[in-house]
Order: C-alpha cells, then sequence, then structure tokens
C-alpha cells in the first residue's frame, strides 16, 4: 500500500518543479508555492510563508494557482485536511484514489448473535472503565479525583429517565473552559445488563472510542475524563453511549452528564 504522507509529498514538489521549469500548466497561469497561510476555526495554524511538515520534511503549506482569469485557487496537501480537520485520510490501491473519512474497502462482515462467544464487540467488553485511556483530548481518568464540592458549571443530563430499545446517546462539545472534567453517571434500571460506551466522534462519521463497559442490572457506574488544557473546537466532540447487552432486550436507565472545574 502506498504511503499517503509520501504520495503527497511528491505530488507537491511535482508542482513546484512545474512552476520553476515553466511548463504548459504554469504558463496558463501563475504558480507560486508558499505564499499563503492556513487559518482553521478561526485559529492560525501556518503562518504565510511558513511550512508544513510531512515525515520530518518540510513542504509548502499552500500552492497558490492564479489562472488566466484572475481566479485564484489554492491547494493544499491531503495530509494537512486530516492534521487540522479531523478526517481520516487513506489510500485505496483498488480506486486509485485518495480517501478521505471512513471507508468500508477491505472490510469483513461477520453475521453473530448478541450471545455468539466470537462476537468482536462482545468480547471487548469490561467490567471497569480503563483508566488512563485516552482519545483526543479526552483521557479517562478515577471519579474520585474530580472535585465536586462546588457543583457542576454545566449540565448536560441531569437525571434523565430513558427506555427504549435504541439505545441512548448523549454528547457535548468538551471545552475545558467550561470545566476541566466531565462526570458520566448511569443507573441500570432494568433486569437486564447494558453497555456504556464513550469516546469520541470525527468529522465525516467514524468513532473513536474508551473502554466499553458492562452495567449489571441495579448497578450504577460512575465515569469520568479529563479535557486537555490544549484542545481545539475540532476534535472535541465528546460521546456517551449505552445500548443493550443482549440486542432484543430493552433498557431502563438514569443518566446524568456534567462537567466540573
Amino acid at each position: 500500500m502506498k504511503n499517503l504522507k509520501s504520495f503527497f509529498s511528491g505530488m507537491l514538489a511535482m508542482a513546484m518543479v512545474m512552476a520553476l521549469t515553466g511548463t504548459a500548466f504554469a504558463a496558463a497561469g501563475k504558480l507560486q508555492a508558499g505564499t499563503s497561510g492556513i487559518v482553521v476555526m478561526d485559529q492560525v495554524k501556518v503562518k504565510p510563508g511558513e511550512e508544513y511538515t510531512v515525515d520530518g520534511k518540510k513542504i509548502p503549506a499552500v500552492v497558490t494557482y492564479s489562472d488566466t482569469s484572475g481566479k485564484i485557487h489554492n491547494y493544499v496537501p491531503v495530509n494537512m485536511v486530516s492534521d487540522y480537520l479531523d478526517i481520516p485520510t487513506g489510500w485505496s490501491e483498488k480506486r486509485n484514489s485518495v480517501v478521505l473519512g471512513p471507508t468500508n474497502e477491505g472490510a469483513e462482515y461477520h453475521i453473530t448473535t448478541s450471545d455468539d462467544p466470537d462476537n468482536p464487540i462482545r468480547n471487548s467488553i469490561v467490567k471497569t472503565p480503563v483508566l488512563g485511556a485516552k482519545v483526543g483530548p479526552l483521557t479517562e481518568i478515577d471519579p474520585k479525583t474530580v472535585d465536586t464540592s462546588g457543583g457542576p458549571l454545566l449540565i448536560l443530563e441531569d437525571e434523565t429517565k430513558v427506555e427504549t430499545y435504541n439505545g441512548f446517546d448523549s454528547s457535548v462539545r468538551a471545552n475545558a473552559m467550561h470545566g476541566k472534567h466531565l462526570l458520566l453517571t448511569i443507573t441500570n434500571n432494568g433486569t437486564n445488563p447494558l453497555v456504556s460506551r464513550a469516546g469520541r466522534t470525527f468529522t465525516l462519521n467514524g468513532f473513536e472510542g474508551l473502554s466499553s463497559v458492562k452495567v449489571e442490572p441495579g448497578q450504577t457506574l460512575v465515569r469520568a475524563f479529563e479535557i486537555d488544557d490544549e484542545v481545539d473546537r475540532i476534535r472535541n466532540n465528546f460521546i456517551s453511549s449505552i445500548m443493550q447487552y443482549y440486542n432484543t432486550e430493552k433498557l431502563s436507565v438514569t443518566v446524568s452528564l456534567m462537567q466540573y472545574k
């Protein structure tokens, strides 16, 4: 499989050669490398004239092309799209194409039931959260370390009661300015076990998860997550999901999701 970063480094190098050697493409307009900057969500990521690092090598961050009508077109490495917009990228050998976002190419599907011992989702479920696990700007920590004495700074779910066959999701844009800690409390009011999942979602679909935890009937599960101080508005979408342990069973839960200092 081709190395995507090397591939796009080569593409930009080729664009620079075209600009320097006066090919037909460059002659049709004006091609310039590295004169523009990059601003993402009102944050300066690359200043005008600065370079972008790929595999430890500096390359132009932006290639600007002015066509014969004077209209300007800007080209950036796909790596930069991935880094700055939180969009997974890849290379499809089969389609000879750059891939932006999740893809099902090459995926293998196996039909399983909820009680199948080979069910990969079932086998990944643990009894207690994995502390120290990290996705994006979120790290799972011991709930006992969260100071709740001053009360929550932000309330997303306040003992919300849910009865459903479809599962339940709750999400928030995690921002350390509103409190450095998220506290999730789930009480299983039903007669069957359920599963608590937590993590973050990507800009173009996709999920990056922390541990999936089994919650027995009558049990209350408390999970805590610390938000990085340096978090941008692209990668901070926290999501908590509750689903049935057995696919056909109804879940009955009480959920609280609050943010503390």
